[in-house]
């Protein structure tokens, strides 16, 4: 796999980064807190989840591959656009606890909230342009569990054009009751059993290391990592 110095992070074994356009969306991140056994109360209850769930990703699915494989729009709109796909279907404040682990903890609140925001930008830049080459993928629902926890897993099976398929896990829960404008947010995905959220919790902690736990120091080399894609697709606009 091809290797950006000072920025790519290795979300991807070999096997399935071909496919890191329409997983990206996916993408990134976050906790397996329900890879545990299928509940077993409240059935009918369970029956309803499971049907709101299968709804929400073959909707979130169709919407993200409609919205960003769009061969007329610039790098910009889609970055846009994939920003939006990502506040709206992920929860991504719990993804970035989980990808710092015990580091998270060291962190103010300032400094939370910062990398947050630059954990957001780092998946936008180097993903959403991805999508360009992925015009016509296709996502089907295979199948729905409802797990402890009150979670959710729904596999899907993506295909490009070109033949091939790789299975997606979408590991979920219920939004708050108070955000109606949200029925489910995303906290994982697997694809073809590969966690993404255990993998970039992975290198984060490879590059942490690297500072000497320095966690000052992680940020404001984050910072550069972004500021540095960013250049790059600003360069890449100009052409």
């Amino acid at each position: 796999m091809e290797h950006r110095e000072g920025f790519h992070i290795r979300f991807f074994t070999k096997k399935c980064y071909r496919f890191c356009p329409v997983v990206a969306l996916s993408l990134l991140m976050a906790p397996a807190i329900f890879l545990g056994r299928p509940a077993a109360s409240a059935e009918a209850g369970n029956a309803t989840v499971s049907a709101e769930a299968q709804k929400f990703i073959a909707d979130f699915g169709k919407r993200a591959i409609d919205a960003l494989t769009d061969q007329k729009i610039s790098t910009a709109v889609r970055q846009k656009r994939f920003a939006v796909l990502l506040e709206e279907g992920f929860d991504v404040k719990t993804i970035g606890r989980f990808v710092l682990g015990r580091h998270w903890r060291c962190l103010t609140d300032a400094r939370k909230q910062k990398f947050l925001a630059l954990f957001c930008r780092m998946i936008t830049v180097n993903y959403a342009a991805r999508f360009k080459e992925f015009e016509g993928v296709v996502m089907q629902v295979k199948s729905v569990e409802c797990v402890v926890q009150g979670g959710v897993n729904v596999t899907t099976v993506i295909t490009p054009p070109r033949g091939g398929h790789v299975v997606v896990v979408w590991k979920m829960f219920p939004a708050d009751p108070a955000d109606k404008a949200k029925t489910f947010r995303v906290v994982d995905v697997t694809i073809d059993n590969v966690s993404m959220s255990i993998t970039q919790r992975s290198e984060f902690a490879h590059s942490i290391q690297k500072v000497g736990e320095d966690m000052d120091a992680f940020l404001t080399d984050l910072e550069k990592r972004v500021q540095h894609a960013d250049q790059g697709v600003s360069k890449e606009a100009a052409h």
